[in-house]
């Protein structure tokens, strides 16, 4: 048994060593960690295709996940957030998302909310404006909308002075909150709408969106992006937006979701890298939302806010035929890449590793595993098959011990049932 722990640490240190000399790292637009949300001056995303979620209807082309409300220290942190004033209505969605999508920040995703509406996740528990829920694929109520300017909020059509009613933050350097001044100056007798229209085509005209680059960290990563290296992407495009408008007294925060995605059929499916937009706050409406991105920002390999490797293929039409990376690919198949499992294949070896014992004996005798497991969770010992039997509501484990009393066998029957007790009460449902 030693013997063979020691090969399958041997084997899971092969494989790491390999992974990590042998695989293309993980270059994120935007890495999540916690509250957080780190911002880049260098990255290369422009390979990255790995399934986030698929939902059915097909609608909602953006899914929001959380959202980052305060810029500190070049970064961005979520302090609270809400969806703010709204009722619950809107059309029912199915949405399952992969381990993926919650390694990379643990909420589950909601269509973009239309303004004054809020979602609803069938059994997620609400913090905020985010939901948790203990699963992979659930429904979801909820009003889609899709941000603006694709679609004009008769919202967005008020006064200036009547949004710009908050303290300036002054979160990033002079010369940042000297530009928001003179934006606010040359649009305090307009409209809200006048002001996000212009600053969408003055940040998409005269910005460059790229798939990859490399630059040097300055003082600031807002200031860096508006006055050096004037080259980002929707991390770079979004953060600048919304520190502008709070130094001029609006508020704004980021929203972190998907929005990288194809449609097949009755279901679209999401794919990394992930997307950063914005949401401004309008008294007595609501958080609306605004992405002031360019549109080559939602194409498949356009780089977002994190991503990873392999994926899926981007649909095949007789007019465009795009094709995802890494190995084989067609239209809305799945592209297996040996590389993109050592991840997975490292853990299940540790698992291995660390639980050896107690799976040797769910494999060779499962009852009495069972009755150790059920032991430990009712708090009493000398339990009897047929004693857990009663407990526990499996009937099998009477045969199963009567069998063993004949023939000498463990019978298969209940197993699944005995696996699933355990697993149930160790996760405390």
């Amino acid at each position: 048994m030693n013997a063979l722990r020691l090969i399958a640490a041997i084997v899971a240190f092969v494989i790491a060593y390999w992974s990590l000399h042998s695989i293309r790292p993980l270059t994120p637009g935007a890495v999540t960690a916690g509250n957080k949300l780190e911002i880049p001056y260098s990255w290369d995303i422009s390979s990255h295709n790995t399934p986030l979620a698929v939902v059915t209807p097909p609608k909602p082309a953006y899914l929001r996940v959380s959202s980052f409300n305060v810029y500190q220290d070049g970064r961005w942190v979520r302090e609270g957030g809400s969806f703010g004033p709204g009722v619950l209505k809107g059309n029912t969605y199915t949405i399952s998302i992969t381990p993926f999508a919650v390694l990379l920040y643990p909420a589950f995703p909601v269509p973009q909310p239309y303004p004054g509406t809020l979602p609803k996740v069938m059994g997620g528990t609400e913090n905020g404006d985010t939901f948790t829920f203990n699963g992979f694929k659930t429904q979801v109520v909820a009003k889609y909308t899709d941000p603006f300017p694709k679609e004009l909020f008769p919202q967005l059509f008020v006064p200036l002075s009547q949004v710009a009613i908050f303290k300036p933050k002054h979160w990033s350097t002079k010369r940042v909150q000297e530009l928001a001044q003179k934006l606010y100056n040359d649009f305090k007798g307009r409209t809200l709408y006048a002001l996000l229209d212009y600053m969408t085509n003055w940040l998409r005209h005269n910005y460059k969106y790229t798939l990859t680059y490399t630059g040097t960290p300055g003082k600031d990563p807002v200031d860096w992006f508006l006055f050096v290296s004037k080259t980002g992407m929707c991390m770079h495009f979004a953060s600048a937006a919304a520190v502008l408008l709070n130094d001029m007294g609006i508020k704004a925060r980021v929203v972190y979701g998907f929005a990288v995605s194809y449609q097949r059929g009755d279901f679209r499916v999401f794919v990394t890298p992930t997307h950063l937009w914005v949401e401004v706050w309008v008294p007595n409406v609501g958080w609306i939302p605004w992405d002031p991105s360019p549109p080559a920002a939602l194409r498949i390999n356009a780089p977002q806010a994190v991503g990873g490797g392999g994926g899926i293929a981007p649909p095949v039409t007789p007019q465009k035929a795009p094709t995802a990376p890494g190995r084989g690919g067609g239209g809305g198949r799945i592209s297996v890449n040996l590389r993109d499992l050592v991840p997975y294949l490292t853990a299940f070896i540790v698992i291995l590793i660390l639980f050896f014992d107690t799976i040797k004996k769910w494999l060779l005798s499962w009852p009495v595993a069972f009755r150790e497991c059920a032991e430990r969770k009712i708090g009493k010992k000398g339990l009897t098959l047929r004693e857990l039997a009663e407990i526990t509501g499996i009937k099998e484990l009477e045969e199963v011990q009567v069998e063993y009393l004949k023939r000498g066998k463990w019978l298969r029957k209940g197993f699944w049932k005995a696996l699933k007790w355990c697993l149930s009460k160790a996760l405390g449902r």
